[in-house]
């Protein structure tokens, strides 16, 4: 069977709720509030064409997700990865996306601040437990810049060599944008070379590098 195109992903990533469950999960002000995308299209269609050609599909194992937020892009990424972590530490987003998940088989949400050590843990034993290393990194939580780097340092290291590391953000949220910016002209202390980083600058931004050591 042909894997979907990146446009198909896009559309249809609503297939992964249950409606039944939507119904019912929490109204603030008698509005309901279910999973959306918050992400430009544009700028995700072109991200997804990219991530397909740089993981084949049958090296697409583990995304992990540094903030859950409305829970759309946690779908997007189960319609591609065999299994998709996301953390998060607002607690209604969590309850939210749990309720409304369709197939849960595939899916870890974790909700707690993700600079917690206590979570990287837990991430590490997640990643035990599947016997994988993580091949997607997107980190798009806290976009304060402290908190950027925390994520950075705290989950690169379980980045497999040839994985994907990803920031949401970077063109229109200046601390994601410097802190990119730094990765890219090997301004970072902590990293030894600049890092060949690529970009979609459409609305919001992404930006994303292969890992190569």
């Amino acid at each position: 069977m042909d894997e979907l195109t990146s446009q198909q992903i896009w559309s249809s990533w609503q297939d992964g709720l249950c409606r039944e469950d939507a119904s019912l999960v929490i109204s603030s002000g008698g509005n309901e509030w279910i999973p959306r995308i918050q992400q430009d299209e544009r700028e995700m269609v072109s991200f997804l064409d990219a991530l397909k050609s740089l993981i084949p599909a049958e090296q697409r194992k583990v995304a992990l997700e540094i903030g859950l937020f409305e829970g759309g892009t946690h779908l997007i990424w189960k319609m591609l990865f065999k299994h998709v972590i996301s953390v998060e530490i607002n607690p209604s987003s969590c309850l939210i996306v749990a309720k409304t998940l369709k197939d849960k088989t595939n899916s870890t949400i974790i909700c707690a601040s993700s600079q917690l050590p206590g979570t990287v843990k837990t991430v590490q034993k997640v990643l035990a437990k599947l016997g994988e290393a993580i091949d997607f990194l997107l980190i798009d939580g806290d976009h304060s810049k402290s908190a950027v780097e925390s994520d950075y340092l705290n989950y690169e290291p379980l980045v497999r060599i040839g994985g994907v590391i990803a920031f949401h953000d970077s063109r229109e949220i200046a601390p994601v944008r410097d802190f990119v910016a730094d990765l890219e002209y090997g301004r970072y202390c902590h990293k030894e070379e600049a890092v060949k980083m690529q970009h979609f600058l459409y609305h919001h931004g992404i930006s994303y590098y292969v890992k190569d050591r």
